[in-house]
This record gives C-alpha cells, structure tokens and sequence, in this order.
C-alpha cells in the first residue's frame, strides 16, 4: 500500500518570472498525515506543488511515476481548481488511483465537489490522521469503507457522507512531522519583507479554538475545541527541528496565546534548554 500526498499550486495563473516559493511554508497537514501513515508501515511520498511552481504535467508524471494506490490533495479555496485539474489529469492516465481530496475547502464543500467531479473518489473531512489510518487499513485489506468516519463518498451511484469522526484530544500521540518527505529548504518572503533567511519551518504547539469567529473556519473544523500539546511534547520536536539544521521557526497556531501560562512555561523552558 502507498500513498502520495500533493499540495497543489494556487488557482491564479503566476506572473511572468514571479516566484511561488516567496511565500511558501510546509504543508505541515499533509507531513502529520504522512508521518501517521509511515509509523504503521505504510509507504509515503509528498510533492508540494505550491512551493515547486511546477505545471500540472511535471506533478501529473510525477504521481504516475511514483504509482501511489491513493493520491491526497490538500484543497483549499486558492487551489479548488487546481486540485481537480491534477486528479482529472490521473485519473486520464491511471483510472486505478483512489483520489481523495482533504482540508478546509473539501470538507465544507465534500458532496458538492463528489457531484461536480467524478475523477474524486472520497472525500476525508476534518482533521485527517485517523481517518486516513483507517482507509489505509481498510484499502489495504480490500475491506469497505462504509462505516469509516469522518468521510464523503460514492455507494451505488449516491454521494454518502457518514458522521464525523470525534477530535482527537491527546494530540501528544501523533508522530512529529518528517520534514524530510520534502525536497525542498524553505525560506519565506511576505510583501517584500524577507522574514525567514535561514532554514525555517512552521510549527503546531495546539489545535483549535474555543471562539467563534464567524471569519474563521476552525470554528467548524475544531468545533470550538482546543487541545494543546504538553511543553516536554513540544520541545521534544524543537530539539529534532534543531539537529536537523532549523534556524527559524513559525508557530502556526489557531490561537497560540488561549492559555497565557502554557505560553510563559514554554517560553520559560525554550530559555533553560538553550543555556545547557
């Protein structure tokens, strides 16, 4: 069993010579998702189109060449039509492929975008990683996947969408991200500032938010619920990130500052661990 993971490119055409990487930050859903799935012996590949500003042929022989049996796509509102472009572009080329299209403008849009697009097979709505353990398993063991949570699909000619799946709340349990799943050292230059020289990456501390802005969709993403990761959880991955040559780090966050103690004992920590 293999799966491969894309973060497709923004709808917009680039302007000539214009550099996608400039904004770029790792596709840190898809690294958690890939991780999950390797801890159980699951092969893993993950090609990040937004960074690499490659065409929707160099990812579309990309995926061929690496014969996943599931292709992911990360699917927000700036690539809803890239994504499907690249599946349709597969599945033109390898109808065996089982397509599935996760995040944010997936799940709220799961039934319209099964009726829109026949090339997507499954849509994995909400936070991913036990969903997509369980519809590895099931793929794996060519066992239904009727009765998995947390996703959209297609049974006999109808879109089902079964119930959501609960939220994890010990998020210490999942792997840290494998960054290495990329090929590429990411610096990030935002509206001409260049705010991160040296290798840098993103970082989770938590999850979710108990507000409910009415902007924001981790509202009905997280359900107004928040779960942090315990600080020796969190340095533990700091020191990898360290040893692996990371020099600047941006927490990603829904809401960093909910608990301003959590943030004090963890500023508090970082601070102890570089005098050693």
């Amino acid at each position: 069993m293999k799966f491969s993971f894309v973060n497709p490119g923004p709808n917009e055409t680039r302007l000539e010579g214009e550099n996608m990487m400039s904004a770029a930050c790792p596709p840190l859903g898809i690294l958690y998702l890939a991780s999950t799935l390797k801890t159980v012996g699951i092969e893993v590949s993950v090609l990040d189109h937004a960074a690499k500003g490659i065409s929707i042929k160099e990812v579309t022989d990309w995926i061929i060449k690496e014969d996943p049996d599931v292709l992911g796509l990360s699917v927000l509102v700036t690539s809803s039509l890239t994504a499907p472009r690249i599946a349709e572009e597969v599945k033109k080329r390898n109808s065996d492929i089982i397509i599935v299209f996760g995040n944010h403008h997936a799940t709220f849009n799961a039934e319209r975008i099964l009726k829109k697009y026949p090339y997507v097979d499954v849509i994995v709505r909400g936070e991913g990683e036990q969903t997509c353990f369980e519809l590895a398993d099931r793929l794996k063991e060519n066992r239904g996947i009727n009765d998995v949570l947390g996703i959209t699909f297609r049974h006999n000619g109808k879109v089902v969408s079964n119930p959501d799946r609960p939220l994890m709340k010990d998020i210490d349990m999942l792997p840290f991200p494998q960054r290495d799943l990329l090929d590429i050292e990411y610096h990030n230059t935002t509206v001409g500032i260049n705010v991160a020289p040296k290798k840098f990456t993103t970082f989770l501390s938590s999850r979710g938010c108990i507000f409910s802005c009415r902007f924001c969709s981790c509202t009905s993403i997280a359900k107004n619920c928040w779960r942090a990761r315990s600080v020796e959880n969190i340095i533990d991955e700091l020191h990898l990130l360290a040893s692996e040559g990371y020099k600047q780090i941006l927490f990603v966050d829904d809401n960093f500052t909910l608990n301003q103690m959590r943030v004090i004992d963890l500023c508090r920590r970082i601070r102890k661990e570089k005098k050693r």
